[in-house]
């Protein structure tokens, strides 16, 4: 993905792929795998980050979600741009986030009629 021409990331395949490589290597350190993994991850979402703000050139960059909690992440996003950080305690995985938002709802009793028909949808309101 580093060397890719698009802004596009997905680490899915690197997943499985770490995944049948401790699997097939039993005897390698776990921790040094899962360094280099977090490396190369890392390297991926700065580059793009970087090539992102050259092209659409935003007043901000703001680094936000669970992935934001990451210390490495966070060391070199600073080190190479202006970049706002929350605090890590304000860093929890979106999936809390909707986790509460689905408890209001319950409590305001804001159900869905029709479950035969229900489908997903990125942009709802909440």
């Amino acid at each position: 993905m580093l060397h890719s021409k698009d802004l596009n990331f997905s680490f899915s395949g690197l997943k499985t792929a770490v995944l049948y490589f401790l699997r097939d290597n039993q005897k390698i350190s776990k921790a040094d795998v899962g360094a280099s993994f977090e490396q190369a991850v890392v390297d991926v979402l700065v580059k793009k980050t970087l090539e992102a703000v050259k092209i659409y050139k935003p007043k901000t960059v703001a680094l936000g979600g669970g992935v934001a909690a990451n210390s490495r992440l966070r060391q070199e996003f600073s080190k190479r741009l202006n970049v706002l950080l929350p605090e890590k305690k304000f860093t929890g995985d979106n999936a809390a986030m909707i986790a509460v938002a689905g408890y209001y709802r319950w409590k305001a009793r804001k159900f869905v009629k029709n479950h035969e028909n229900l489908r997903a949808v990125g942009n709802l309101k909440l």
